[in-house]
């Protein structure tokens, strides 16, 4: 059976429900499609192959390097490597200013405002260079003439 609202528009109408619906927190089915059930048989899983889900990456999280976020993942100063490092390693071929879209195509990849790189942030887009900043350490980065 279908309603039609005021715009014609068709919508179902529940004519029986059978059984009854578990309450918030309730126990998995013993069907084992319940939320519940299913962290359980992933705890199982984890335990039995040894694995540490403390330490093991979500992979159902995007990775920090692809939103272009400024408050995206974590900077560690001491594991980001030294500034002349940084200098030796990355070469940026070109800038674009576009506000909340500028970059730099560094090493061959485009490098968001915000996003990470080797655990420094870009933070700064200028025409002829990029800041990168990691903790209180601050590199820049220069287009080769």
């Amino acid at each position: 059976a279908q309603n039609a609202d005021a715009a014609g528009s068709l919508t179902p109408v529940v004519t029986s429900v059978t059984g009854t619906a578990p309450g918030p927190g309730a126990a998995a089915t013993s069907t084992g499609f319940g939320a519940g059930a299913l962290a359980q048989r992933f705890a199982a899983h984890a335990e039995s192959a040894s694995i540490d889900v403390d330490t093991v990456r979500d992979v159902f999280v995007a990775s920090p390097s692809w939103s272009g976020s400024s408050q995206a993942g974590v900077i560690d100063p001491d594991m980001a490597p030294t500034p002349e490092e940084m200098i030796r390693r990355y070469e940026v071929t070109g800038v674009i200013q576009q506000g909340a879209n500028s970059g730099a195509i560094i090493n061959g990849e485009f490098v968001r405002r915000g996003g990470l790189l080797d655990g420094y942030r870009l933070v700064t887009v200028n025409a002829r260079s990029v800041v990168l900043e990691a903790g209180q350490i601050t590199v820049t980065l220069e287009i080769d003439p």
